[in-house]
């Protein structure tokens, strides 16, 4: 064809090929060669170098650069035609295919083909043919996707290996044009113990720590020592536990293992501990561990701000000493708009102020009498037998947890030797758990009440004598106040609730105000004096560090 204005037509070539096996670009060279050969039997100019794409697929929606760069070039306005192979070196995705003849549409851009009809896409006839005859295109390719994922599961179904990177703990050999995978001699029995130690209950990151430890990452490949390789995350060791590479098998596709043909198994990695690891790893994920709340201060959620009503929190400037941590408003950390500027106070100053504000007239009888159940109410913490009794029923339940231990260990055994089937197991594995879980809950509340009951004997005798010193109860107070412990703060968190129904901070005063129960047994409003008046500066200081924040 030939071009009626005595300017000549402006063309590029494009080239591509879906996939070069020997890397030289011959495929590409041959249609770039036909490309020039047309566009001199046409008297085009050809506008910069060819545009070739090697080893790109047009279907796989991959993104290719040559084309790109066509496109660019179309919509700048600097071609007339493109010359192209065949229709299928331009497109085989519709998607593709749609959005370049609106594209060549657009810019008045024809395409030349060396093998095929030229499309001219300014009139409906072309645009249809083009889109005809890439419909035949399209189908070609998803006929070769369908045979090659035919392909690939057959291979699977006959224990066959696609390739890809080899796994940790093994090597490829080749030899007489064969290819197979056998495990690392110096690895075998690391390999075979992680499986093992897993099914006795043995944690992913237990093992990950020991892997690392022992240099197991690196056996396979020493030089990425000298590289700075990294060792096992608790992630990849789960994922490489859960492939299975180790009895030399791998997933058909359908959702079964089966037995490799080009991959060796372990020795000592045999149905029986296949079986039992993914019994045990199926338990695991349907266990779930239980949510607890501790508290982390004695008067966590008790204390509002006396010029807000927010809640108070603690804010750790410095973890060391404990001193430095400060309870100040929730509000005025987060918004900024407290009235009184955002009230503050010492950590351990409060907790140690009211502490000792429970010595007052009203509040100590009525700490004692919550705290010994006298006022019938369940959530007292009361002694609930002798000391000899919860002696007693703590080495009850010492033996019941040894001899649950035990039986798991035998249940083990019993799926190891196949006399156990693996869901029968996994059944009977839950239920000692449950069990297990529910022993050393109470072993947790005996032990607990066993050293409340011990360490309030001296103090329920002075009260069984009419003897008014409550010093000892108190003294447990001051040493969880100052010893920091977290159990103990949570112990007596939910005691000062029982007779603390909040604590207000102003900037002049502290309130203690009671619970309905304290008030009844003779507890009054508490008023502390403030440790120091909070100063304008402080709080200017305050509004100016969170502006900055939030700025």
């Amino acid at each position: 064809m030939t071009d009626k204005t005595d300017a000549p037509m402006r063309a590029v070539i494009y080239a591509r090929i879906s996939k070069d096996g020997t890397g030289e670009g011959l495929g590409v060279a041959r249609q770039i060669d036909a490309c020039q050969k047309r566009a001199e039997r046409e008297g085009w100019t050809l506008v910069g170098d060819a545009l070739r794409d090697d080893s790109i697929s047009a279907y796989s929606g991959k993104t290719r650069p040559a084309y790109a760069a066509m496109e660019d070039l179309i919509k700048s306005g600097n071609v007339d035609v493109v010359i192209a192979w065949q229709l299928s070196r331009i497109w085989r995705s519709r998607r593709e295919r749609v959005a370049g003849i609106d594209l060549f549409e657009k810019h008045g851009v024809r395409l030349a083909l060396v093998q095929g009809q030229d499309v001219d896409f300014s009139t409906a006839m072309g645009r249809s043919i083009a889109a005809i005859i890439g419909e035949f295109d399209t189908m070609e390719s998803e006929v070769k996707k369908a045979r090659i994922l035919e392909k690939k599961s057959q291979a699977r179904r006959m224990g066959k290996i696609l390739g890809g990177t080899t796994a940790w703990g093994y090597r490829t050999v080749r030899e007489n044009g064969e290819r197979w995978q056998e495990p690392i001699p110096e690895l075998e029995a690391m390999m075979t113990s992680l499986y093992t130690r897993y099914v006795a209950g043995n944690g992913v990151p237990t093992l990950r720590d020991d892997l690392n430890e022992r240099g197991g990452i690196y056996l396979q490949n020493p030089e990425r020592v000298a590289a700075g390789g990294r060792g096992w995350s608790t992630t990849g060791l789960q994922a490489w536990l859960d492939r299975c590479v180790s009895f030399g098998k791998a997933p058909d596709g359908t959702g079964k293992w089966i037995q490799t043909v080009d991959r060796h198994p372990v020795p000592g990695c045999d149905d029986a501990l296949f079986e039992a690891y993914w019994a045990e790893r199926d338990r695991r994920r349907r266990r779930r561990a239980p949510k607890t709340r501790v508290a982390q201060w004695m008067l966590a959620g008790l204390v509002v701000c006396g010029s807000c009503g927010a809640r108070m929190s603690v804010n750790t400037f410095n973890p060391s000493p404990p001193g430095r941590s400060r309870v100040m408003c929730s509000r005025q950390r987060t918004v900024g708009d407290c009235p009184g500027g955002g009230n503050t106070v010492g950590r351990l100053w409060l907790e140690r102020a009211v502490g000792l504000g429970l010595y007052g007239e009203g509040w100590s009888e009525a700490l004692l009498r919550v705290t010994s159940g006298e006022t019938g109410d369940s959530s007292g913490i009361s002694p609930s037998g002798t000391v000899s009794a919860l002696e007693a029923r703590l080495v009850d339940l010492d033996g019941r947890i040894e001899a649950g231990a035990t039986a798991r260990v035998g249940l083990v055994e019993s799926l190891m030797n196949s006399s156990l089937s693996s869901e029968r197991y996994a059944d009977l594995m839950g239920e000692m758990d449950a069990s297990a879980k529910a022993l050393e809950a109470q072993r947790t509340a005996v032990a607990t009440e066993l050293s409340r009951v011990r360490a309030r004997a001296g103090t329920l005798a002075a009260l069984a004598a009419g003897e008014a010193d409550t010093t000892a109860l108190f003294e447990s107070l001051q040493d969880a106040l100052t010893e920091d412990d977290v159990l103990d703060i949570s112990r007596w968190n939910r005691i000062l609730g029982l007779v603390i129904a909040r604590v207000v901070i102003s900037g002049t005063e502290i309130r203690v105000i009671p619970t309905a129960e304290a008030e009844l047994a003779g507890a009054a409003p508490m008023i502390l004096a403030r440790q120091r008046a909070k100063s304008a500066t402080r709080a200017a200081t305050l509004r100016a560090a969170f502006a900055a924040k939030s700025a």
